[in-house]
Parts: structure tokens; C-alpha cells; sequence
């Protein structure tokens, strides 16, 4: 890896966890608009959303399919929330999403000389 690519890749996950932290604090200024179980229900929602089209559309094309999901959400649960935070209920499930796929492949795939199950 060359310093442009080493630097590009340190830039694109401190944008990855900016987004994660100002998603937070969307997700409770959003909490506080609805109720617990409606903001469940719609965090369940988008994460089935979230899934659903990873799946079938892949893993390009990401604005085509932030707007399959936005339009999911939208039939679902209406002009309840704001474009703004469907975003971010969209971009917190694409991080859990990640989230979950990174755990899988390095439980898959540990370290050399690890053992997972080490204390």
C-alpha cells in the first residue's frame, strides 16, 4: 500500500465514525419525537429494509439503493419522520449491517496465532 492509499483509508473511517456519532445523536433527538416502541418498529423495519436490499441490489449502486430503502420506509410508516432522520435510521442500520458482517469475518477468520476462544 502506497501513503495515498494508507491515507484514504484512514480519512474514510474517520468520516465512517462521524457518521456513527452524529447518527447517535439523531437516533435520540428522533427517540424523543416518537415513542420507544414506534422507534423500535422503525428501527426494525429499516434494518429489514437495510438487509433486504444488500441482498438483491449488492454492494454497489449505494444512492439506488438508499432510495429503495427510503421508499420501503416511506410506504411503511408514512410522513411520520423527517427526511432527515430516515437518513440517519438508514445509516445506522447500514452500520449495525457492518457491524455484523465484520464480526462474522473475523470470527471466521482470526488472526494468525490467535485463538478466539483465548483469554
Amino acid at each position: 500500500m502506497d501513503l495515498h492509499q494508507i491515507l484514504f483509508q484512514i480519512l474514510t473511517n474517520v468520516i465512517q465514525i462521524l457518521c456513527v456519532v452524529l447518527s447517535g445523536f439523531r437516533i435520540n433527538l428522533i427517540s424523543s419525537k416518537i415513542q420507544n416502541t414506534k422507534l423500535s418498529k422503525y428501527m426494525d423495519y429499516a434494518r429489514m429494509a437495510v438487509s433486504a436490499v444488500e441482498q438483491t441490489m449488492g454492494f454497489d449502486n449505494g444512492i439506488e439503493k438508499k432510495k429503495a430503502v427510503k421508499g420501503f420506509l416511506t410506504k411503511k410508516i408514512g410522513n411520520t419522520l423527517s427526511p432527515e432522520d430516515l437518513d440517519n435510521l438508514i445509516e445506522a442500520s447500514v452500520y449495525n449491517l457492518n457491524l455484523e458482517q465484520n464480526a462474522k469475518t473475523s470470527e471466521k477468520n482470526p488472526p494468525n496465532g490467535s485463538n478466539k476462544y483465548a483469554l
